[in-house]
């Protein structure tokens, strides 16, 4: 993707951001992680200081903010957490790391939503992302017969 279409769709990620910004800021902080991050992409492509695979990386990254924001827009917050957790769980498993995707999708299952996932169905919905089939994490994905 060439430099110029790259800035034109981050520029609208960050009109999204500007957007779905609390309209009160916390007490801890004056600008969100996102917009930092972003911002910081951004100057990256904008000043060419990122290779081609740093790019794809952005890109990837920028989906993923762009998904929770859009969420947030839509004012579905009670889905934030499955959309990070995803998102955790897809990075151990493209680090090569099936096993601590399992243990962590289990984890955060139990500790965060109060839901007890077995082996074999974590393993399957590990499988199933591996595979970008769309789940449910909240049931997780059981084998199809």
């Amino acid at each position: 993707m060439k430099k110029k279409d790259l800035l034109k769709r981050l520029n609208k990620l960050t009109k999204l951001i500007a957007k779905t910004e609390p309209d009160v800021e916390p007490d801890t902080h004056l600008f969100s992680q996102h917009s930092i991050d972003h911002e910081r992409r951004v100057m990256m492509v904008d000043e060419e200081r990122c290779s081609q695979r740093e790019m794809v990386n952005i890109m990837e990254e920028s989906n993923h903010i762009w998904t929770i924001r859009n969420k947030i827009h839509n004012g579905e917050w009670d889905v934030l957490p499955l959309v990070q957790l995803e998102k955790e769980v897809k990075d151990f498993i493209t680090q090569g790391q099936k096993i601590s995707a399992i243990k962590h999708y289990r984890n955060v299952m139990d500790r965060d939503f109060g839901t007890t996932i077995s082996l074999k169905t974590a393993k399957y919905t590990v499988d199933a992302l591996a595979q970008n089939i769309k789940v449910d994490l909240t049931r997780g994905y059981d084998k199809p017969s």
